[in-house]
């Protein structure tokens, strides 16, 4: 039997739900179709235990699936240090208030925030060829 694996997290109601590759998510169900089917070995279920070590996904990593970015690419885009956004997405250390507003922006409208860099970047060439 080909192993699957899917990523998921409990949401806020305590419904474990699984985040599909576009960033929706749904309710995950396992559903057999006979009763005295075989359960393959993913499909066992967790012990409560297991169930309440479970760590939520970090909001700036579901944020970062939803756009199909590596972290690579999410750093550079949004200028956000490479290290600092593995330390947010491994649990090591939480965006403070600004970062979290920062992120919320993002998740707004992506596009403009890359859009607004760019500007920028254009910005600083122009005025150093001006310069020169």
């Amino acid at each position: 039997m080909k192993e699957k694996l899917v990523r998921a997290r409990r949401s806020d109601d305590g419904v474990l739900v699984q985040i599909l590759d576009n960033g929706s998510e749904v309710e995950m169900k396992v559903e057999r179709i006979a009763a005295d089917a075989p359960v393959p070995r993913d499909e066992e279920g967790m012990t409560e235990d297991q169930f309440a070590r479970m760590k939520p996904v970090p909001a700036v990593k579901r944020l970062r699936w939803k756009l199909s970015l590596s972290q690579q690419q999410f750093a550079e885009r949004f200028r956000i240090p490479i290290g600092t956004l593995r330390d947010w997405e491994q649990g090591r250390t939480e965006p403070d208030a600004t970062a979290r507003a920062y992120i919320k922006v993002i998740a707004f409208d992506p596009d403009m925030v890359a859009q607004t860099f760019q500007r920028d970047d254009e910005s600083v060439a122009l005025t150093k060829a001006l310069a020169s």
